[in-house]
Order: C-alpha cells, then structure tokens, then sequence
C-alpha cells in the first residue's frame, strides 16, 4: 500500500486500485458520528420525560442519516485495474462493478475543465465524458509518477493512439479556403440572423413606444454579445504561416505557426448539466509563456477528432 499526502493507491502483480480522497470518509464518518450522538442524546432525553418512539420519527432520522452515508461511500470509491480479465471495475467496498475493458480504452489522461480530473476515455468517444478517475484531480505530479507508468505498462497505453483521419483541404467541414487562407466556419451566423430579423420585424410592426423599450433595453446585451461573436475571425495564413483571430475589426491577435505547441480539449458544465467542450490552441508567446486561444465549441464529442484533424492539418501543411 502507497499512502501520500493527496493520494491512495496500491498496486500489485496482478491489480492497480486508484481511491477517491478519503477526505470525504473522514467527513462521513465524523458528520454520522456527531449525528448518531445527536439523535441519541434527543431520543434519550425524550424517554427520561416519558416520551416515546414513534416508527415515523425512527424511519426520518434514518432518511436523514443518508447524507451522511452517501459522503462515506463517494469517499470509499475504488477503480480497480485488473490484469486478470483485462476489466476495470468500480467498488464501494461492496462488491465490483465492470466498467470497461482494456480493448475498449483509449487514453487516460488530465482534462481540465469546470472539474479537473483524471478520466478514462474511450475508444467510440475519445473526446467525451470518459470515466472519472480522480476527481478532483489535486496530486497531478503524484499521479504521473506514481500510478500512470504503472497503468501505462498494464494497459499498453502507447499502442492506443488515435487513427488519423484522411483530410482533403478543398472539402474542410469546419473551414473555408480562399487561396491561401482558411478561416472557420461560424456556425451560429444563421440563429444570430434570424434573432436581428425578428427584432426588427417587431420594431417595424409596433413602432418604437414607451411599451417596448423595455424589450429593446433588454436585447441590447445579447445583441451586442451576438455582434462580437459574429465579428469574432479565426483565420489561418498559410502563406505566411500566421494565426490570426481578431473581435469587432478593431482587436486583433497573431501567432506563427511555429508557435503551435498542442490542442487543448476542455469540457465544460454549468450547474452539473453538459455545456459543449472547447477546443483551443495553445501557443508559446515571445516571453516565452504558454497562451490558449479557444477555437470552437462542440456539444457532439464525436465531431472533435475530424476538427482536431483538419486544424491539424492546416498548420503542419
């Protein structure tokens, strides 16, 4: 057994068990402690004055006590590795539960996001939710040198590299050429479009009174944020290998292609629900420091790879 200061895990010939922080059993355990004294204490005090239990009062302290329980086992959290069967599994300390085989496993490696973790990704959808690993993930150092050689050796990570996909420049999905330059496709002018034509249609149709300049107070924010976007360029040079993005005609940025140092693929949530993953492109400024410029938004996963291909494509061309 490896024990560190942010980490728990053990590995062996035959398993590799990743924890989750036991910094959440260690709540549970001392939330149910101090809730069971608790509840002990009131029941007690309650028969001393000749009260008594009611099977309703008895069944909402257990309803209550499921928090409690919940933090306990979310803290308890196994991913076991085994070699045996090729299998990762998950365990509470009861039981195991299958959740993918080796075959079907892409990569595993640290996302940022709205939660940094350490997911498994899958084979069908290398870019999308995954499996947690370790969540959050706050050893990253630890886990690099400590578990993922390990993993790598078990799993034969280094075999698992994604297939590229064939790019043809003239038939781009995300770009359009003219000449020497790519610049990429917005997909939102059509819904920003139809946006402007109703509120100018509405405006046309009542007028401008008293009664709708609230409405109209109200769309200057989204219009001008539709505005910005719509005005927000991405373009590729190719014949002078530059990277430009640029806001409103009046900002604009420049990298050089030789500045090009990885993609960055990060997913985004917003109040627990799915909101669309970003892919960015990061570079290597003068000073020598690394700066991420999102290129696009997907919802669709699955759509990532044939991006990351045709950007890809389009620098190293």
């Amino acid at each position: 057994m490896a024990t560190v200061t942010k980490l728990k895990y053990r590995i062996s010939d035959d398993e590799i068990v990743v924890y989750s922080s036991r910094t959440l059993t260690m709540f549970g355990v001392a939330f149910s402690i101090v809730y069971v004294l608790s509840i002990a204490a009131v029941f007690a005090m309650s028969l001393s004055l000749g009260g008594e239990l009611k099977m309703s009062t008895i069944l909402l302290c257990l309803i209550l006590f499921v928090p409690f329980l919940l933090l306990f086992l979310a803290g308890n959290r196994q991913v076991i590795f085994s070699r045996r069967d090729e299998t990762v599994y998950k365990s509470y300390g009861l039981g195991r539960k299958e959740l993918v085989r080796f075959s079907e496993i892409q990569n595993i490696d640290y996302r940022a996001g709205t939660t940094p973790s350490y997911r498994i990704y899958l084979k069908s959808d290398p870019y999308g939710k995954g499996i947690n690993l370790l969540s959050p993930a706050k050893a990253v150092e630890e886990f690099d040198e400590n578990i993922m050689p390990a993993l790598k050796k078990m799993i034969n990570l280094s075999a698992s590299a994604p297939a590229e996909l064939p790019v043809n420049l003239d038939k781009l999905k995300y770009y359009s050429r003219k000449g020497d330059v790519f610049t990429l496709i917005r997909r939102f002018e059509i819904g920003f479009n139809i946006f402007l034509f109703c509120l100018t249609s509405a405006l046309l149709f009542w007028g401008i009174t008293s009664a709708n300049k609230m409405i109209i107070f109200c769309s200057l924010a989204p219009l001008l944020v539709a505005i910005g976007l719509l005005t927000h360029t991405r373009k590729f040079d190719m014949k002078n290998r530059i990277f430009t993005h640029s806001i409103l005609f009046v900002w604009q940025k420049s990298y050089r292609f030789e500045q090009f140092v990885r993609f960055l693929v990060v997913r985004n949530t917003m109040n627990g629900m799915y909101d669309g993953t970003d892919v960015k492109l990061v570079f290597l400024n003068d000073k020598g420091k690394e700066e991420a410029v999102k290129l696009l938004n997907i919802r669709n996963t699955k759509k990532i790879e044939l991006f990351i291909q045709e950007t890809k494509k389009i620098i190293t061309l």
